[in-house]
């Protein structure tokens, strides 16, 4: 049988360890608690990024918006032409043709408003400004 002094103690650390086990629990609860508020306030806030997120995709295509709330951010146009792969321009390897200026022509062809009529006998005989006589 254990000695009464020995009973004692035990009695004494298993109260403290009560007392302790006692505030643990208190400071779980408070614990638990504050994560049940937090879970709460996630969820609150998520619902709120998805309105936003789906507000901020509308546009005058997709919501009751008019074209005119877009305002200068609207979206650019899409073609309907499908692409063809094909570069512009001519195909690659095959010569370029350009006419070429000549100081001799076979033959001039002077076109001329009919509303300076009076201005062409102003210049007759003189050398007209910016006029190199053609190609």
């Amino acid at each position: 049988m254990p000695a009464a002094d020995d009973v004692a103690g035990l009695r004494g650390a298993n109260a403290r360890l009560r007392e302790l086990l006692a505030e643990r629990d208190a400071e779980i609860a408070a614990l638990r608690a504050r994560v049940a508020q937090a879970e709460g306030l996630v969820a609150d806030l998520r619902e709120q990024v998805a309105e936003l997120a789906a507000r901020v995709g509308q546009n005058s295509k997709n919501s009751s918006r008019p074209p005119s709330s877009e305002g200068l951010g609207k979206p650019a146009p899409k073609s309907l032409r499908k692409r063809t792969g094909r570069k512009p321009g001519r195909p690659t390897g095959q010569p370029g043709e350009t006419m070429s200026l000549t100081d001799h022509p076979d033959h001039v062809i002077r076109h001329e408003p009919g509303c300076w009529a009076g201005a062409a006998r102003a210049w007759a005989g003189r050398p007209r400004p910016g006029w190199s006589g053609g190609r």
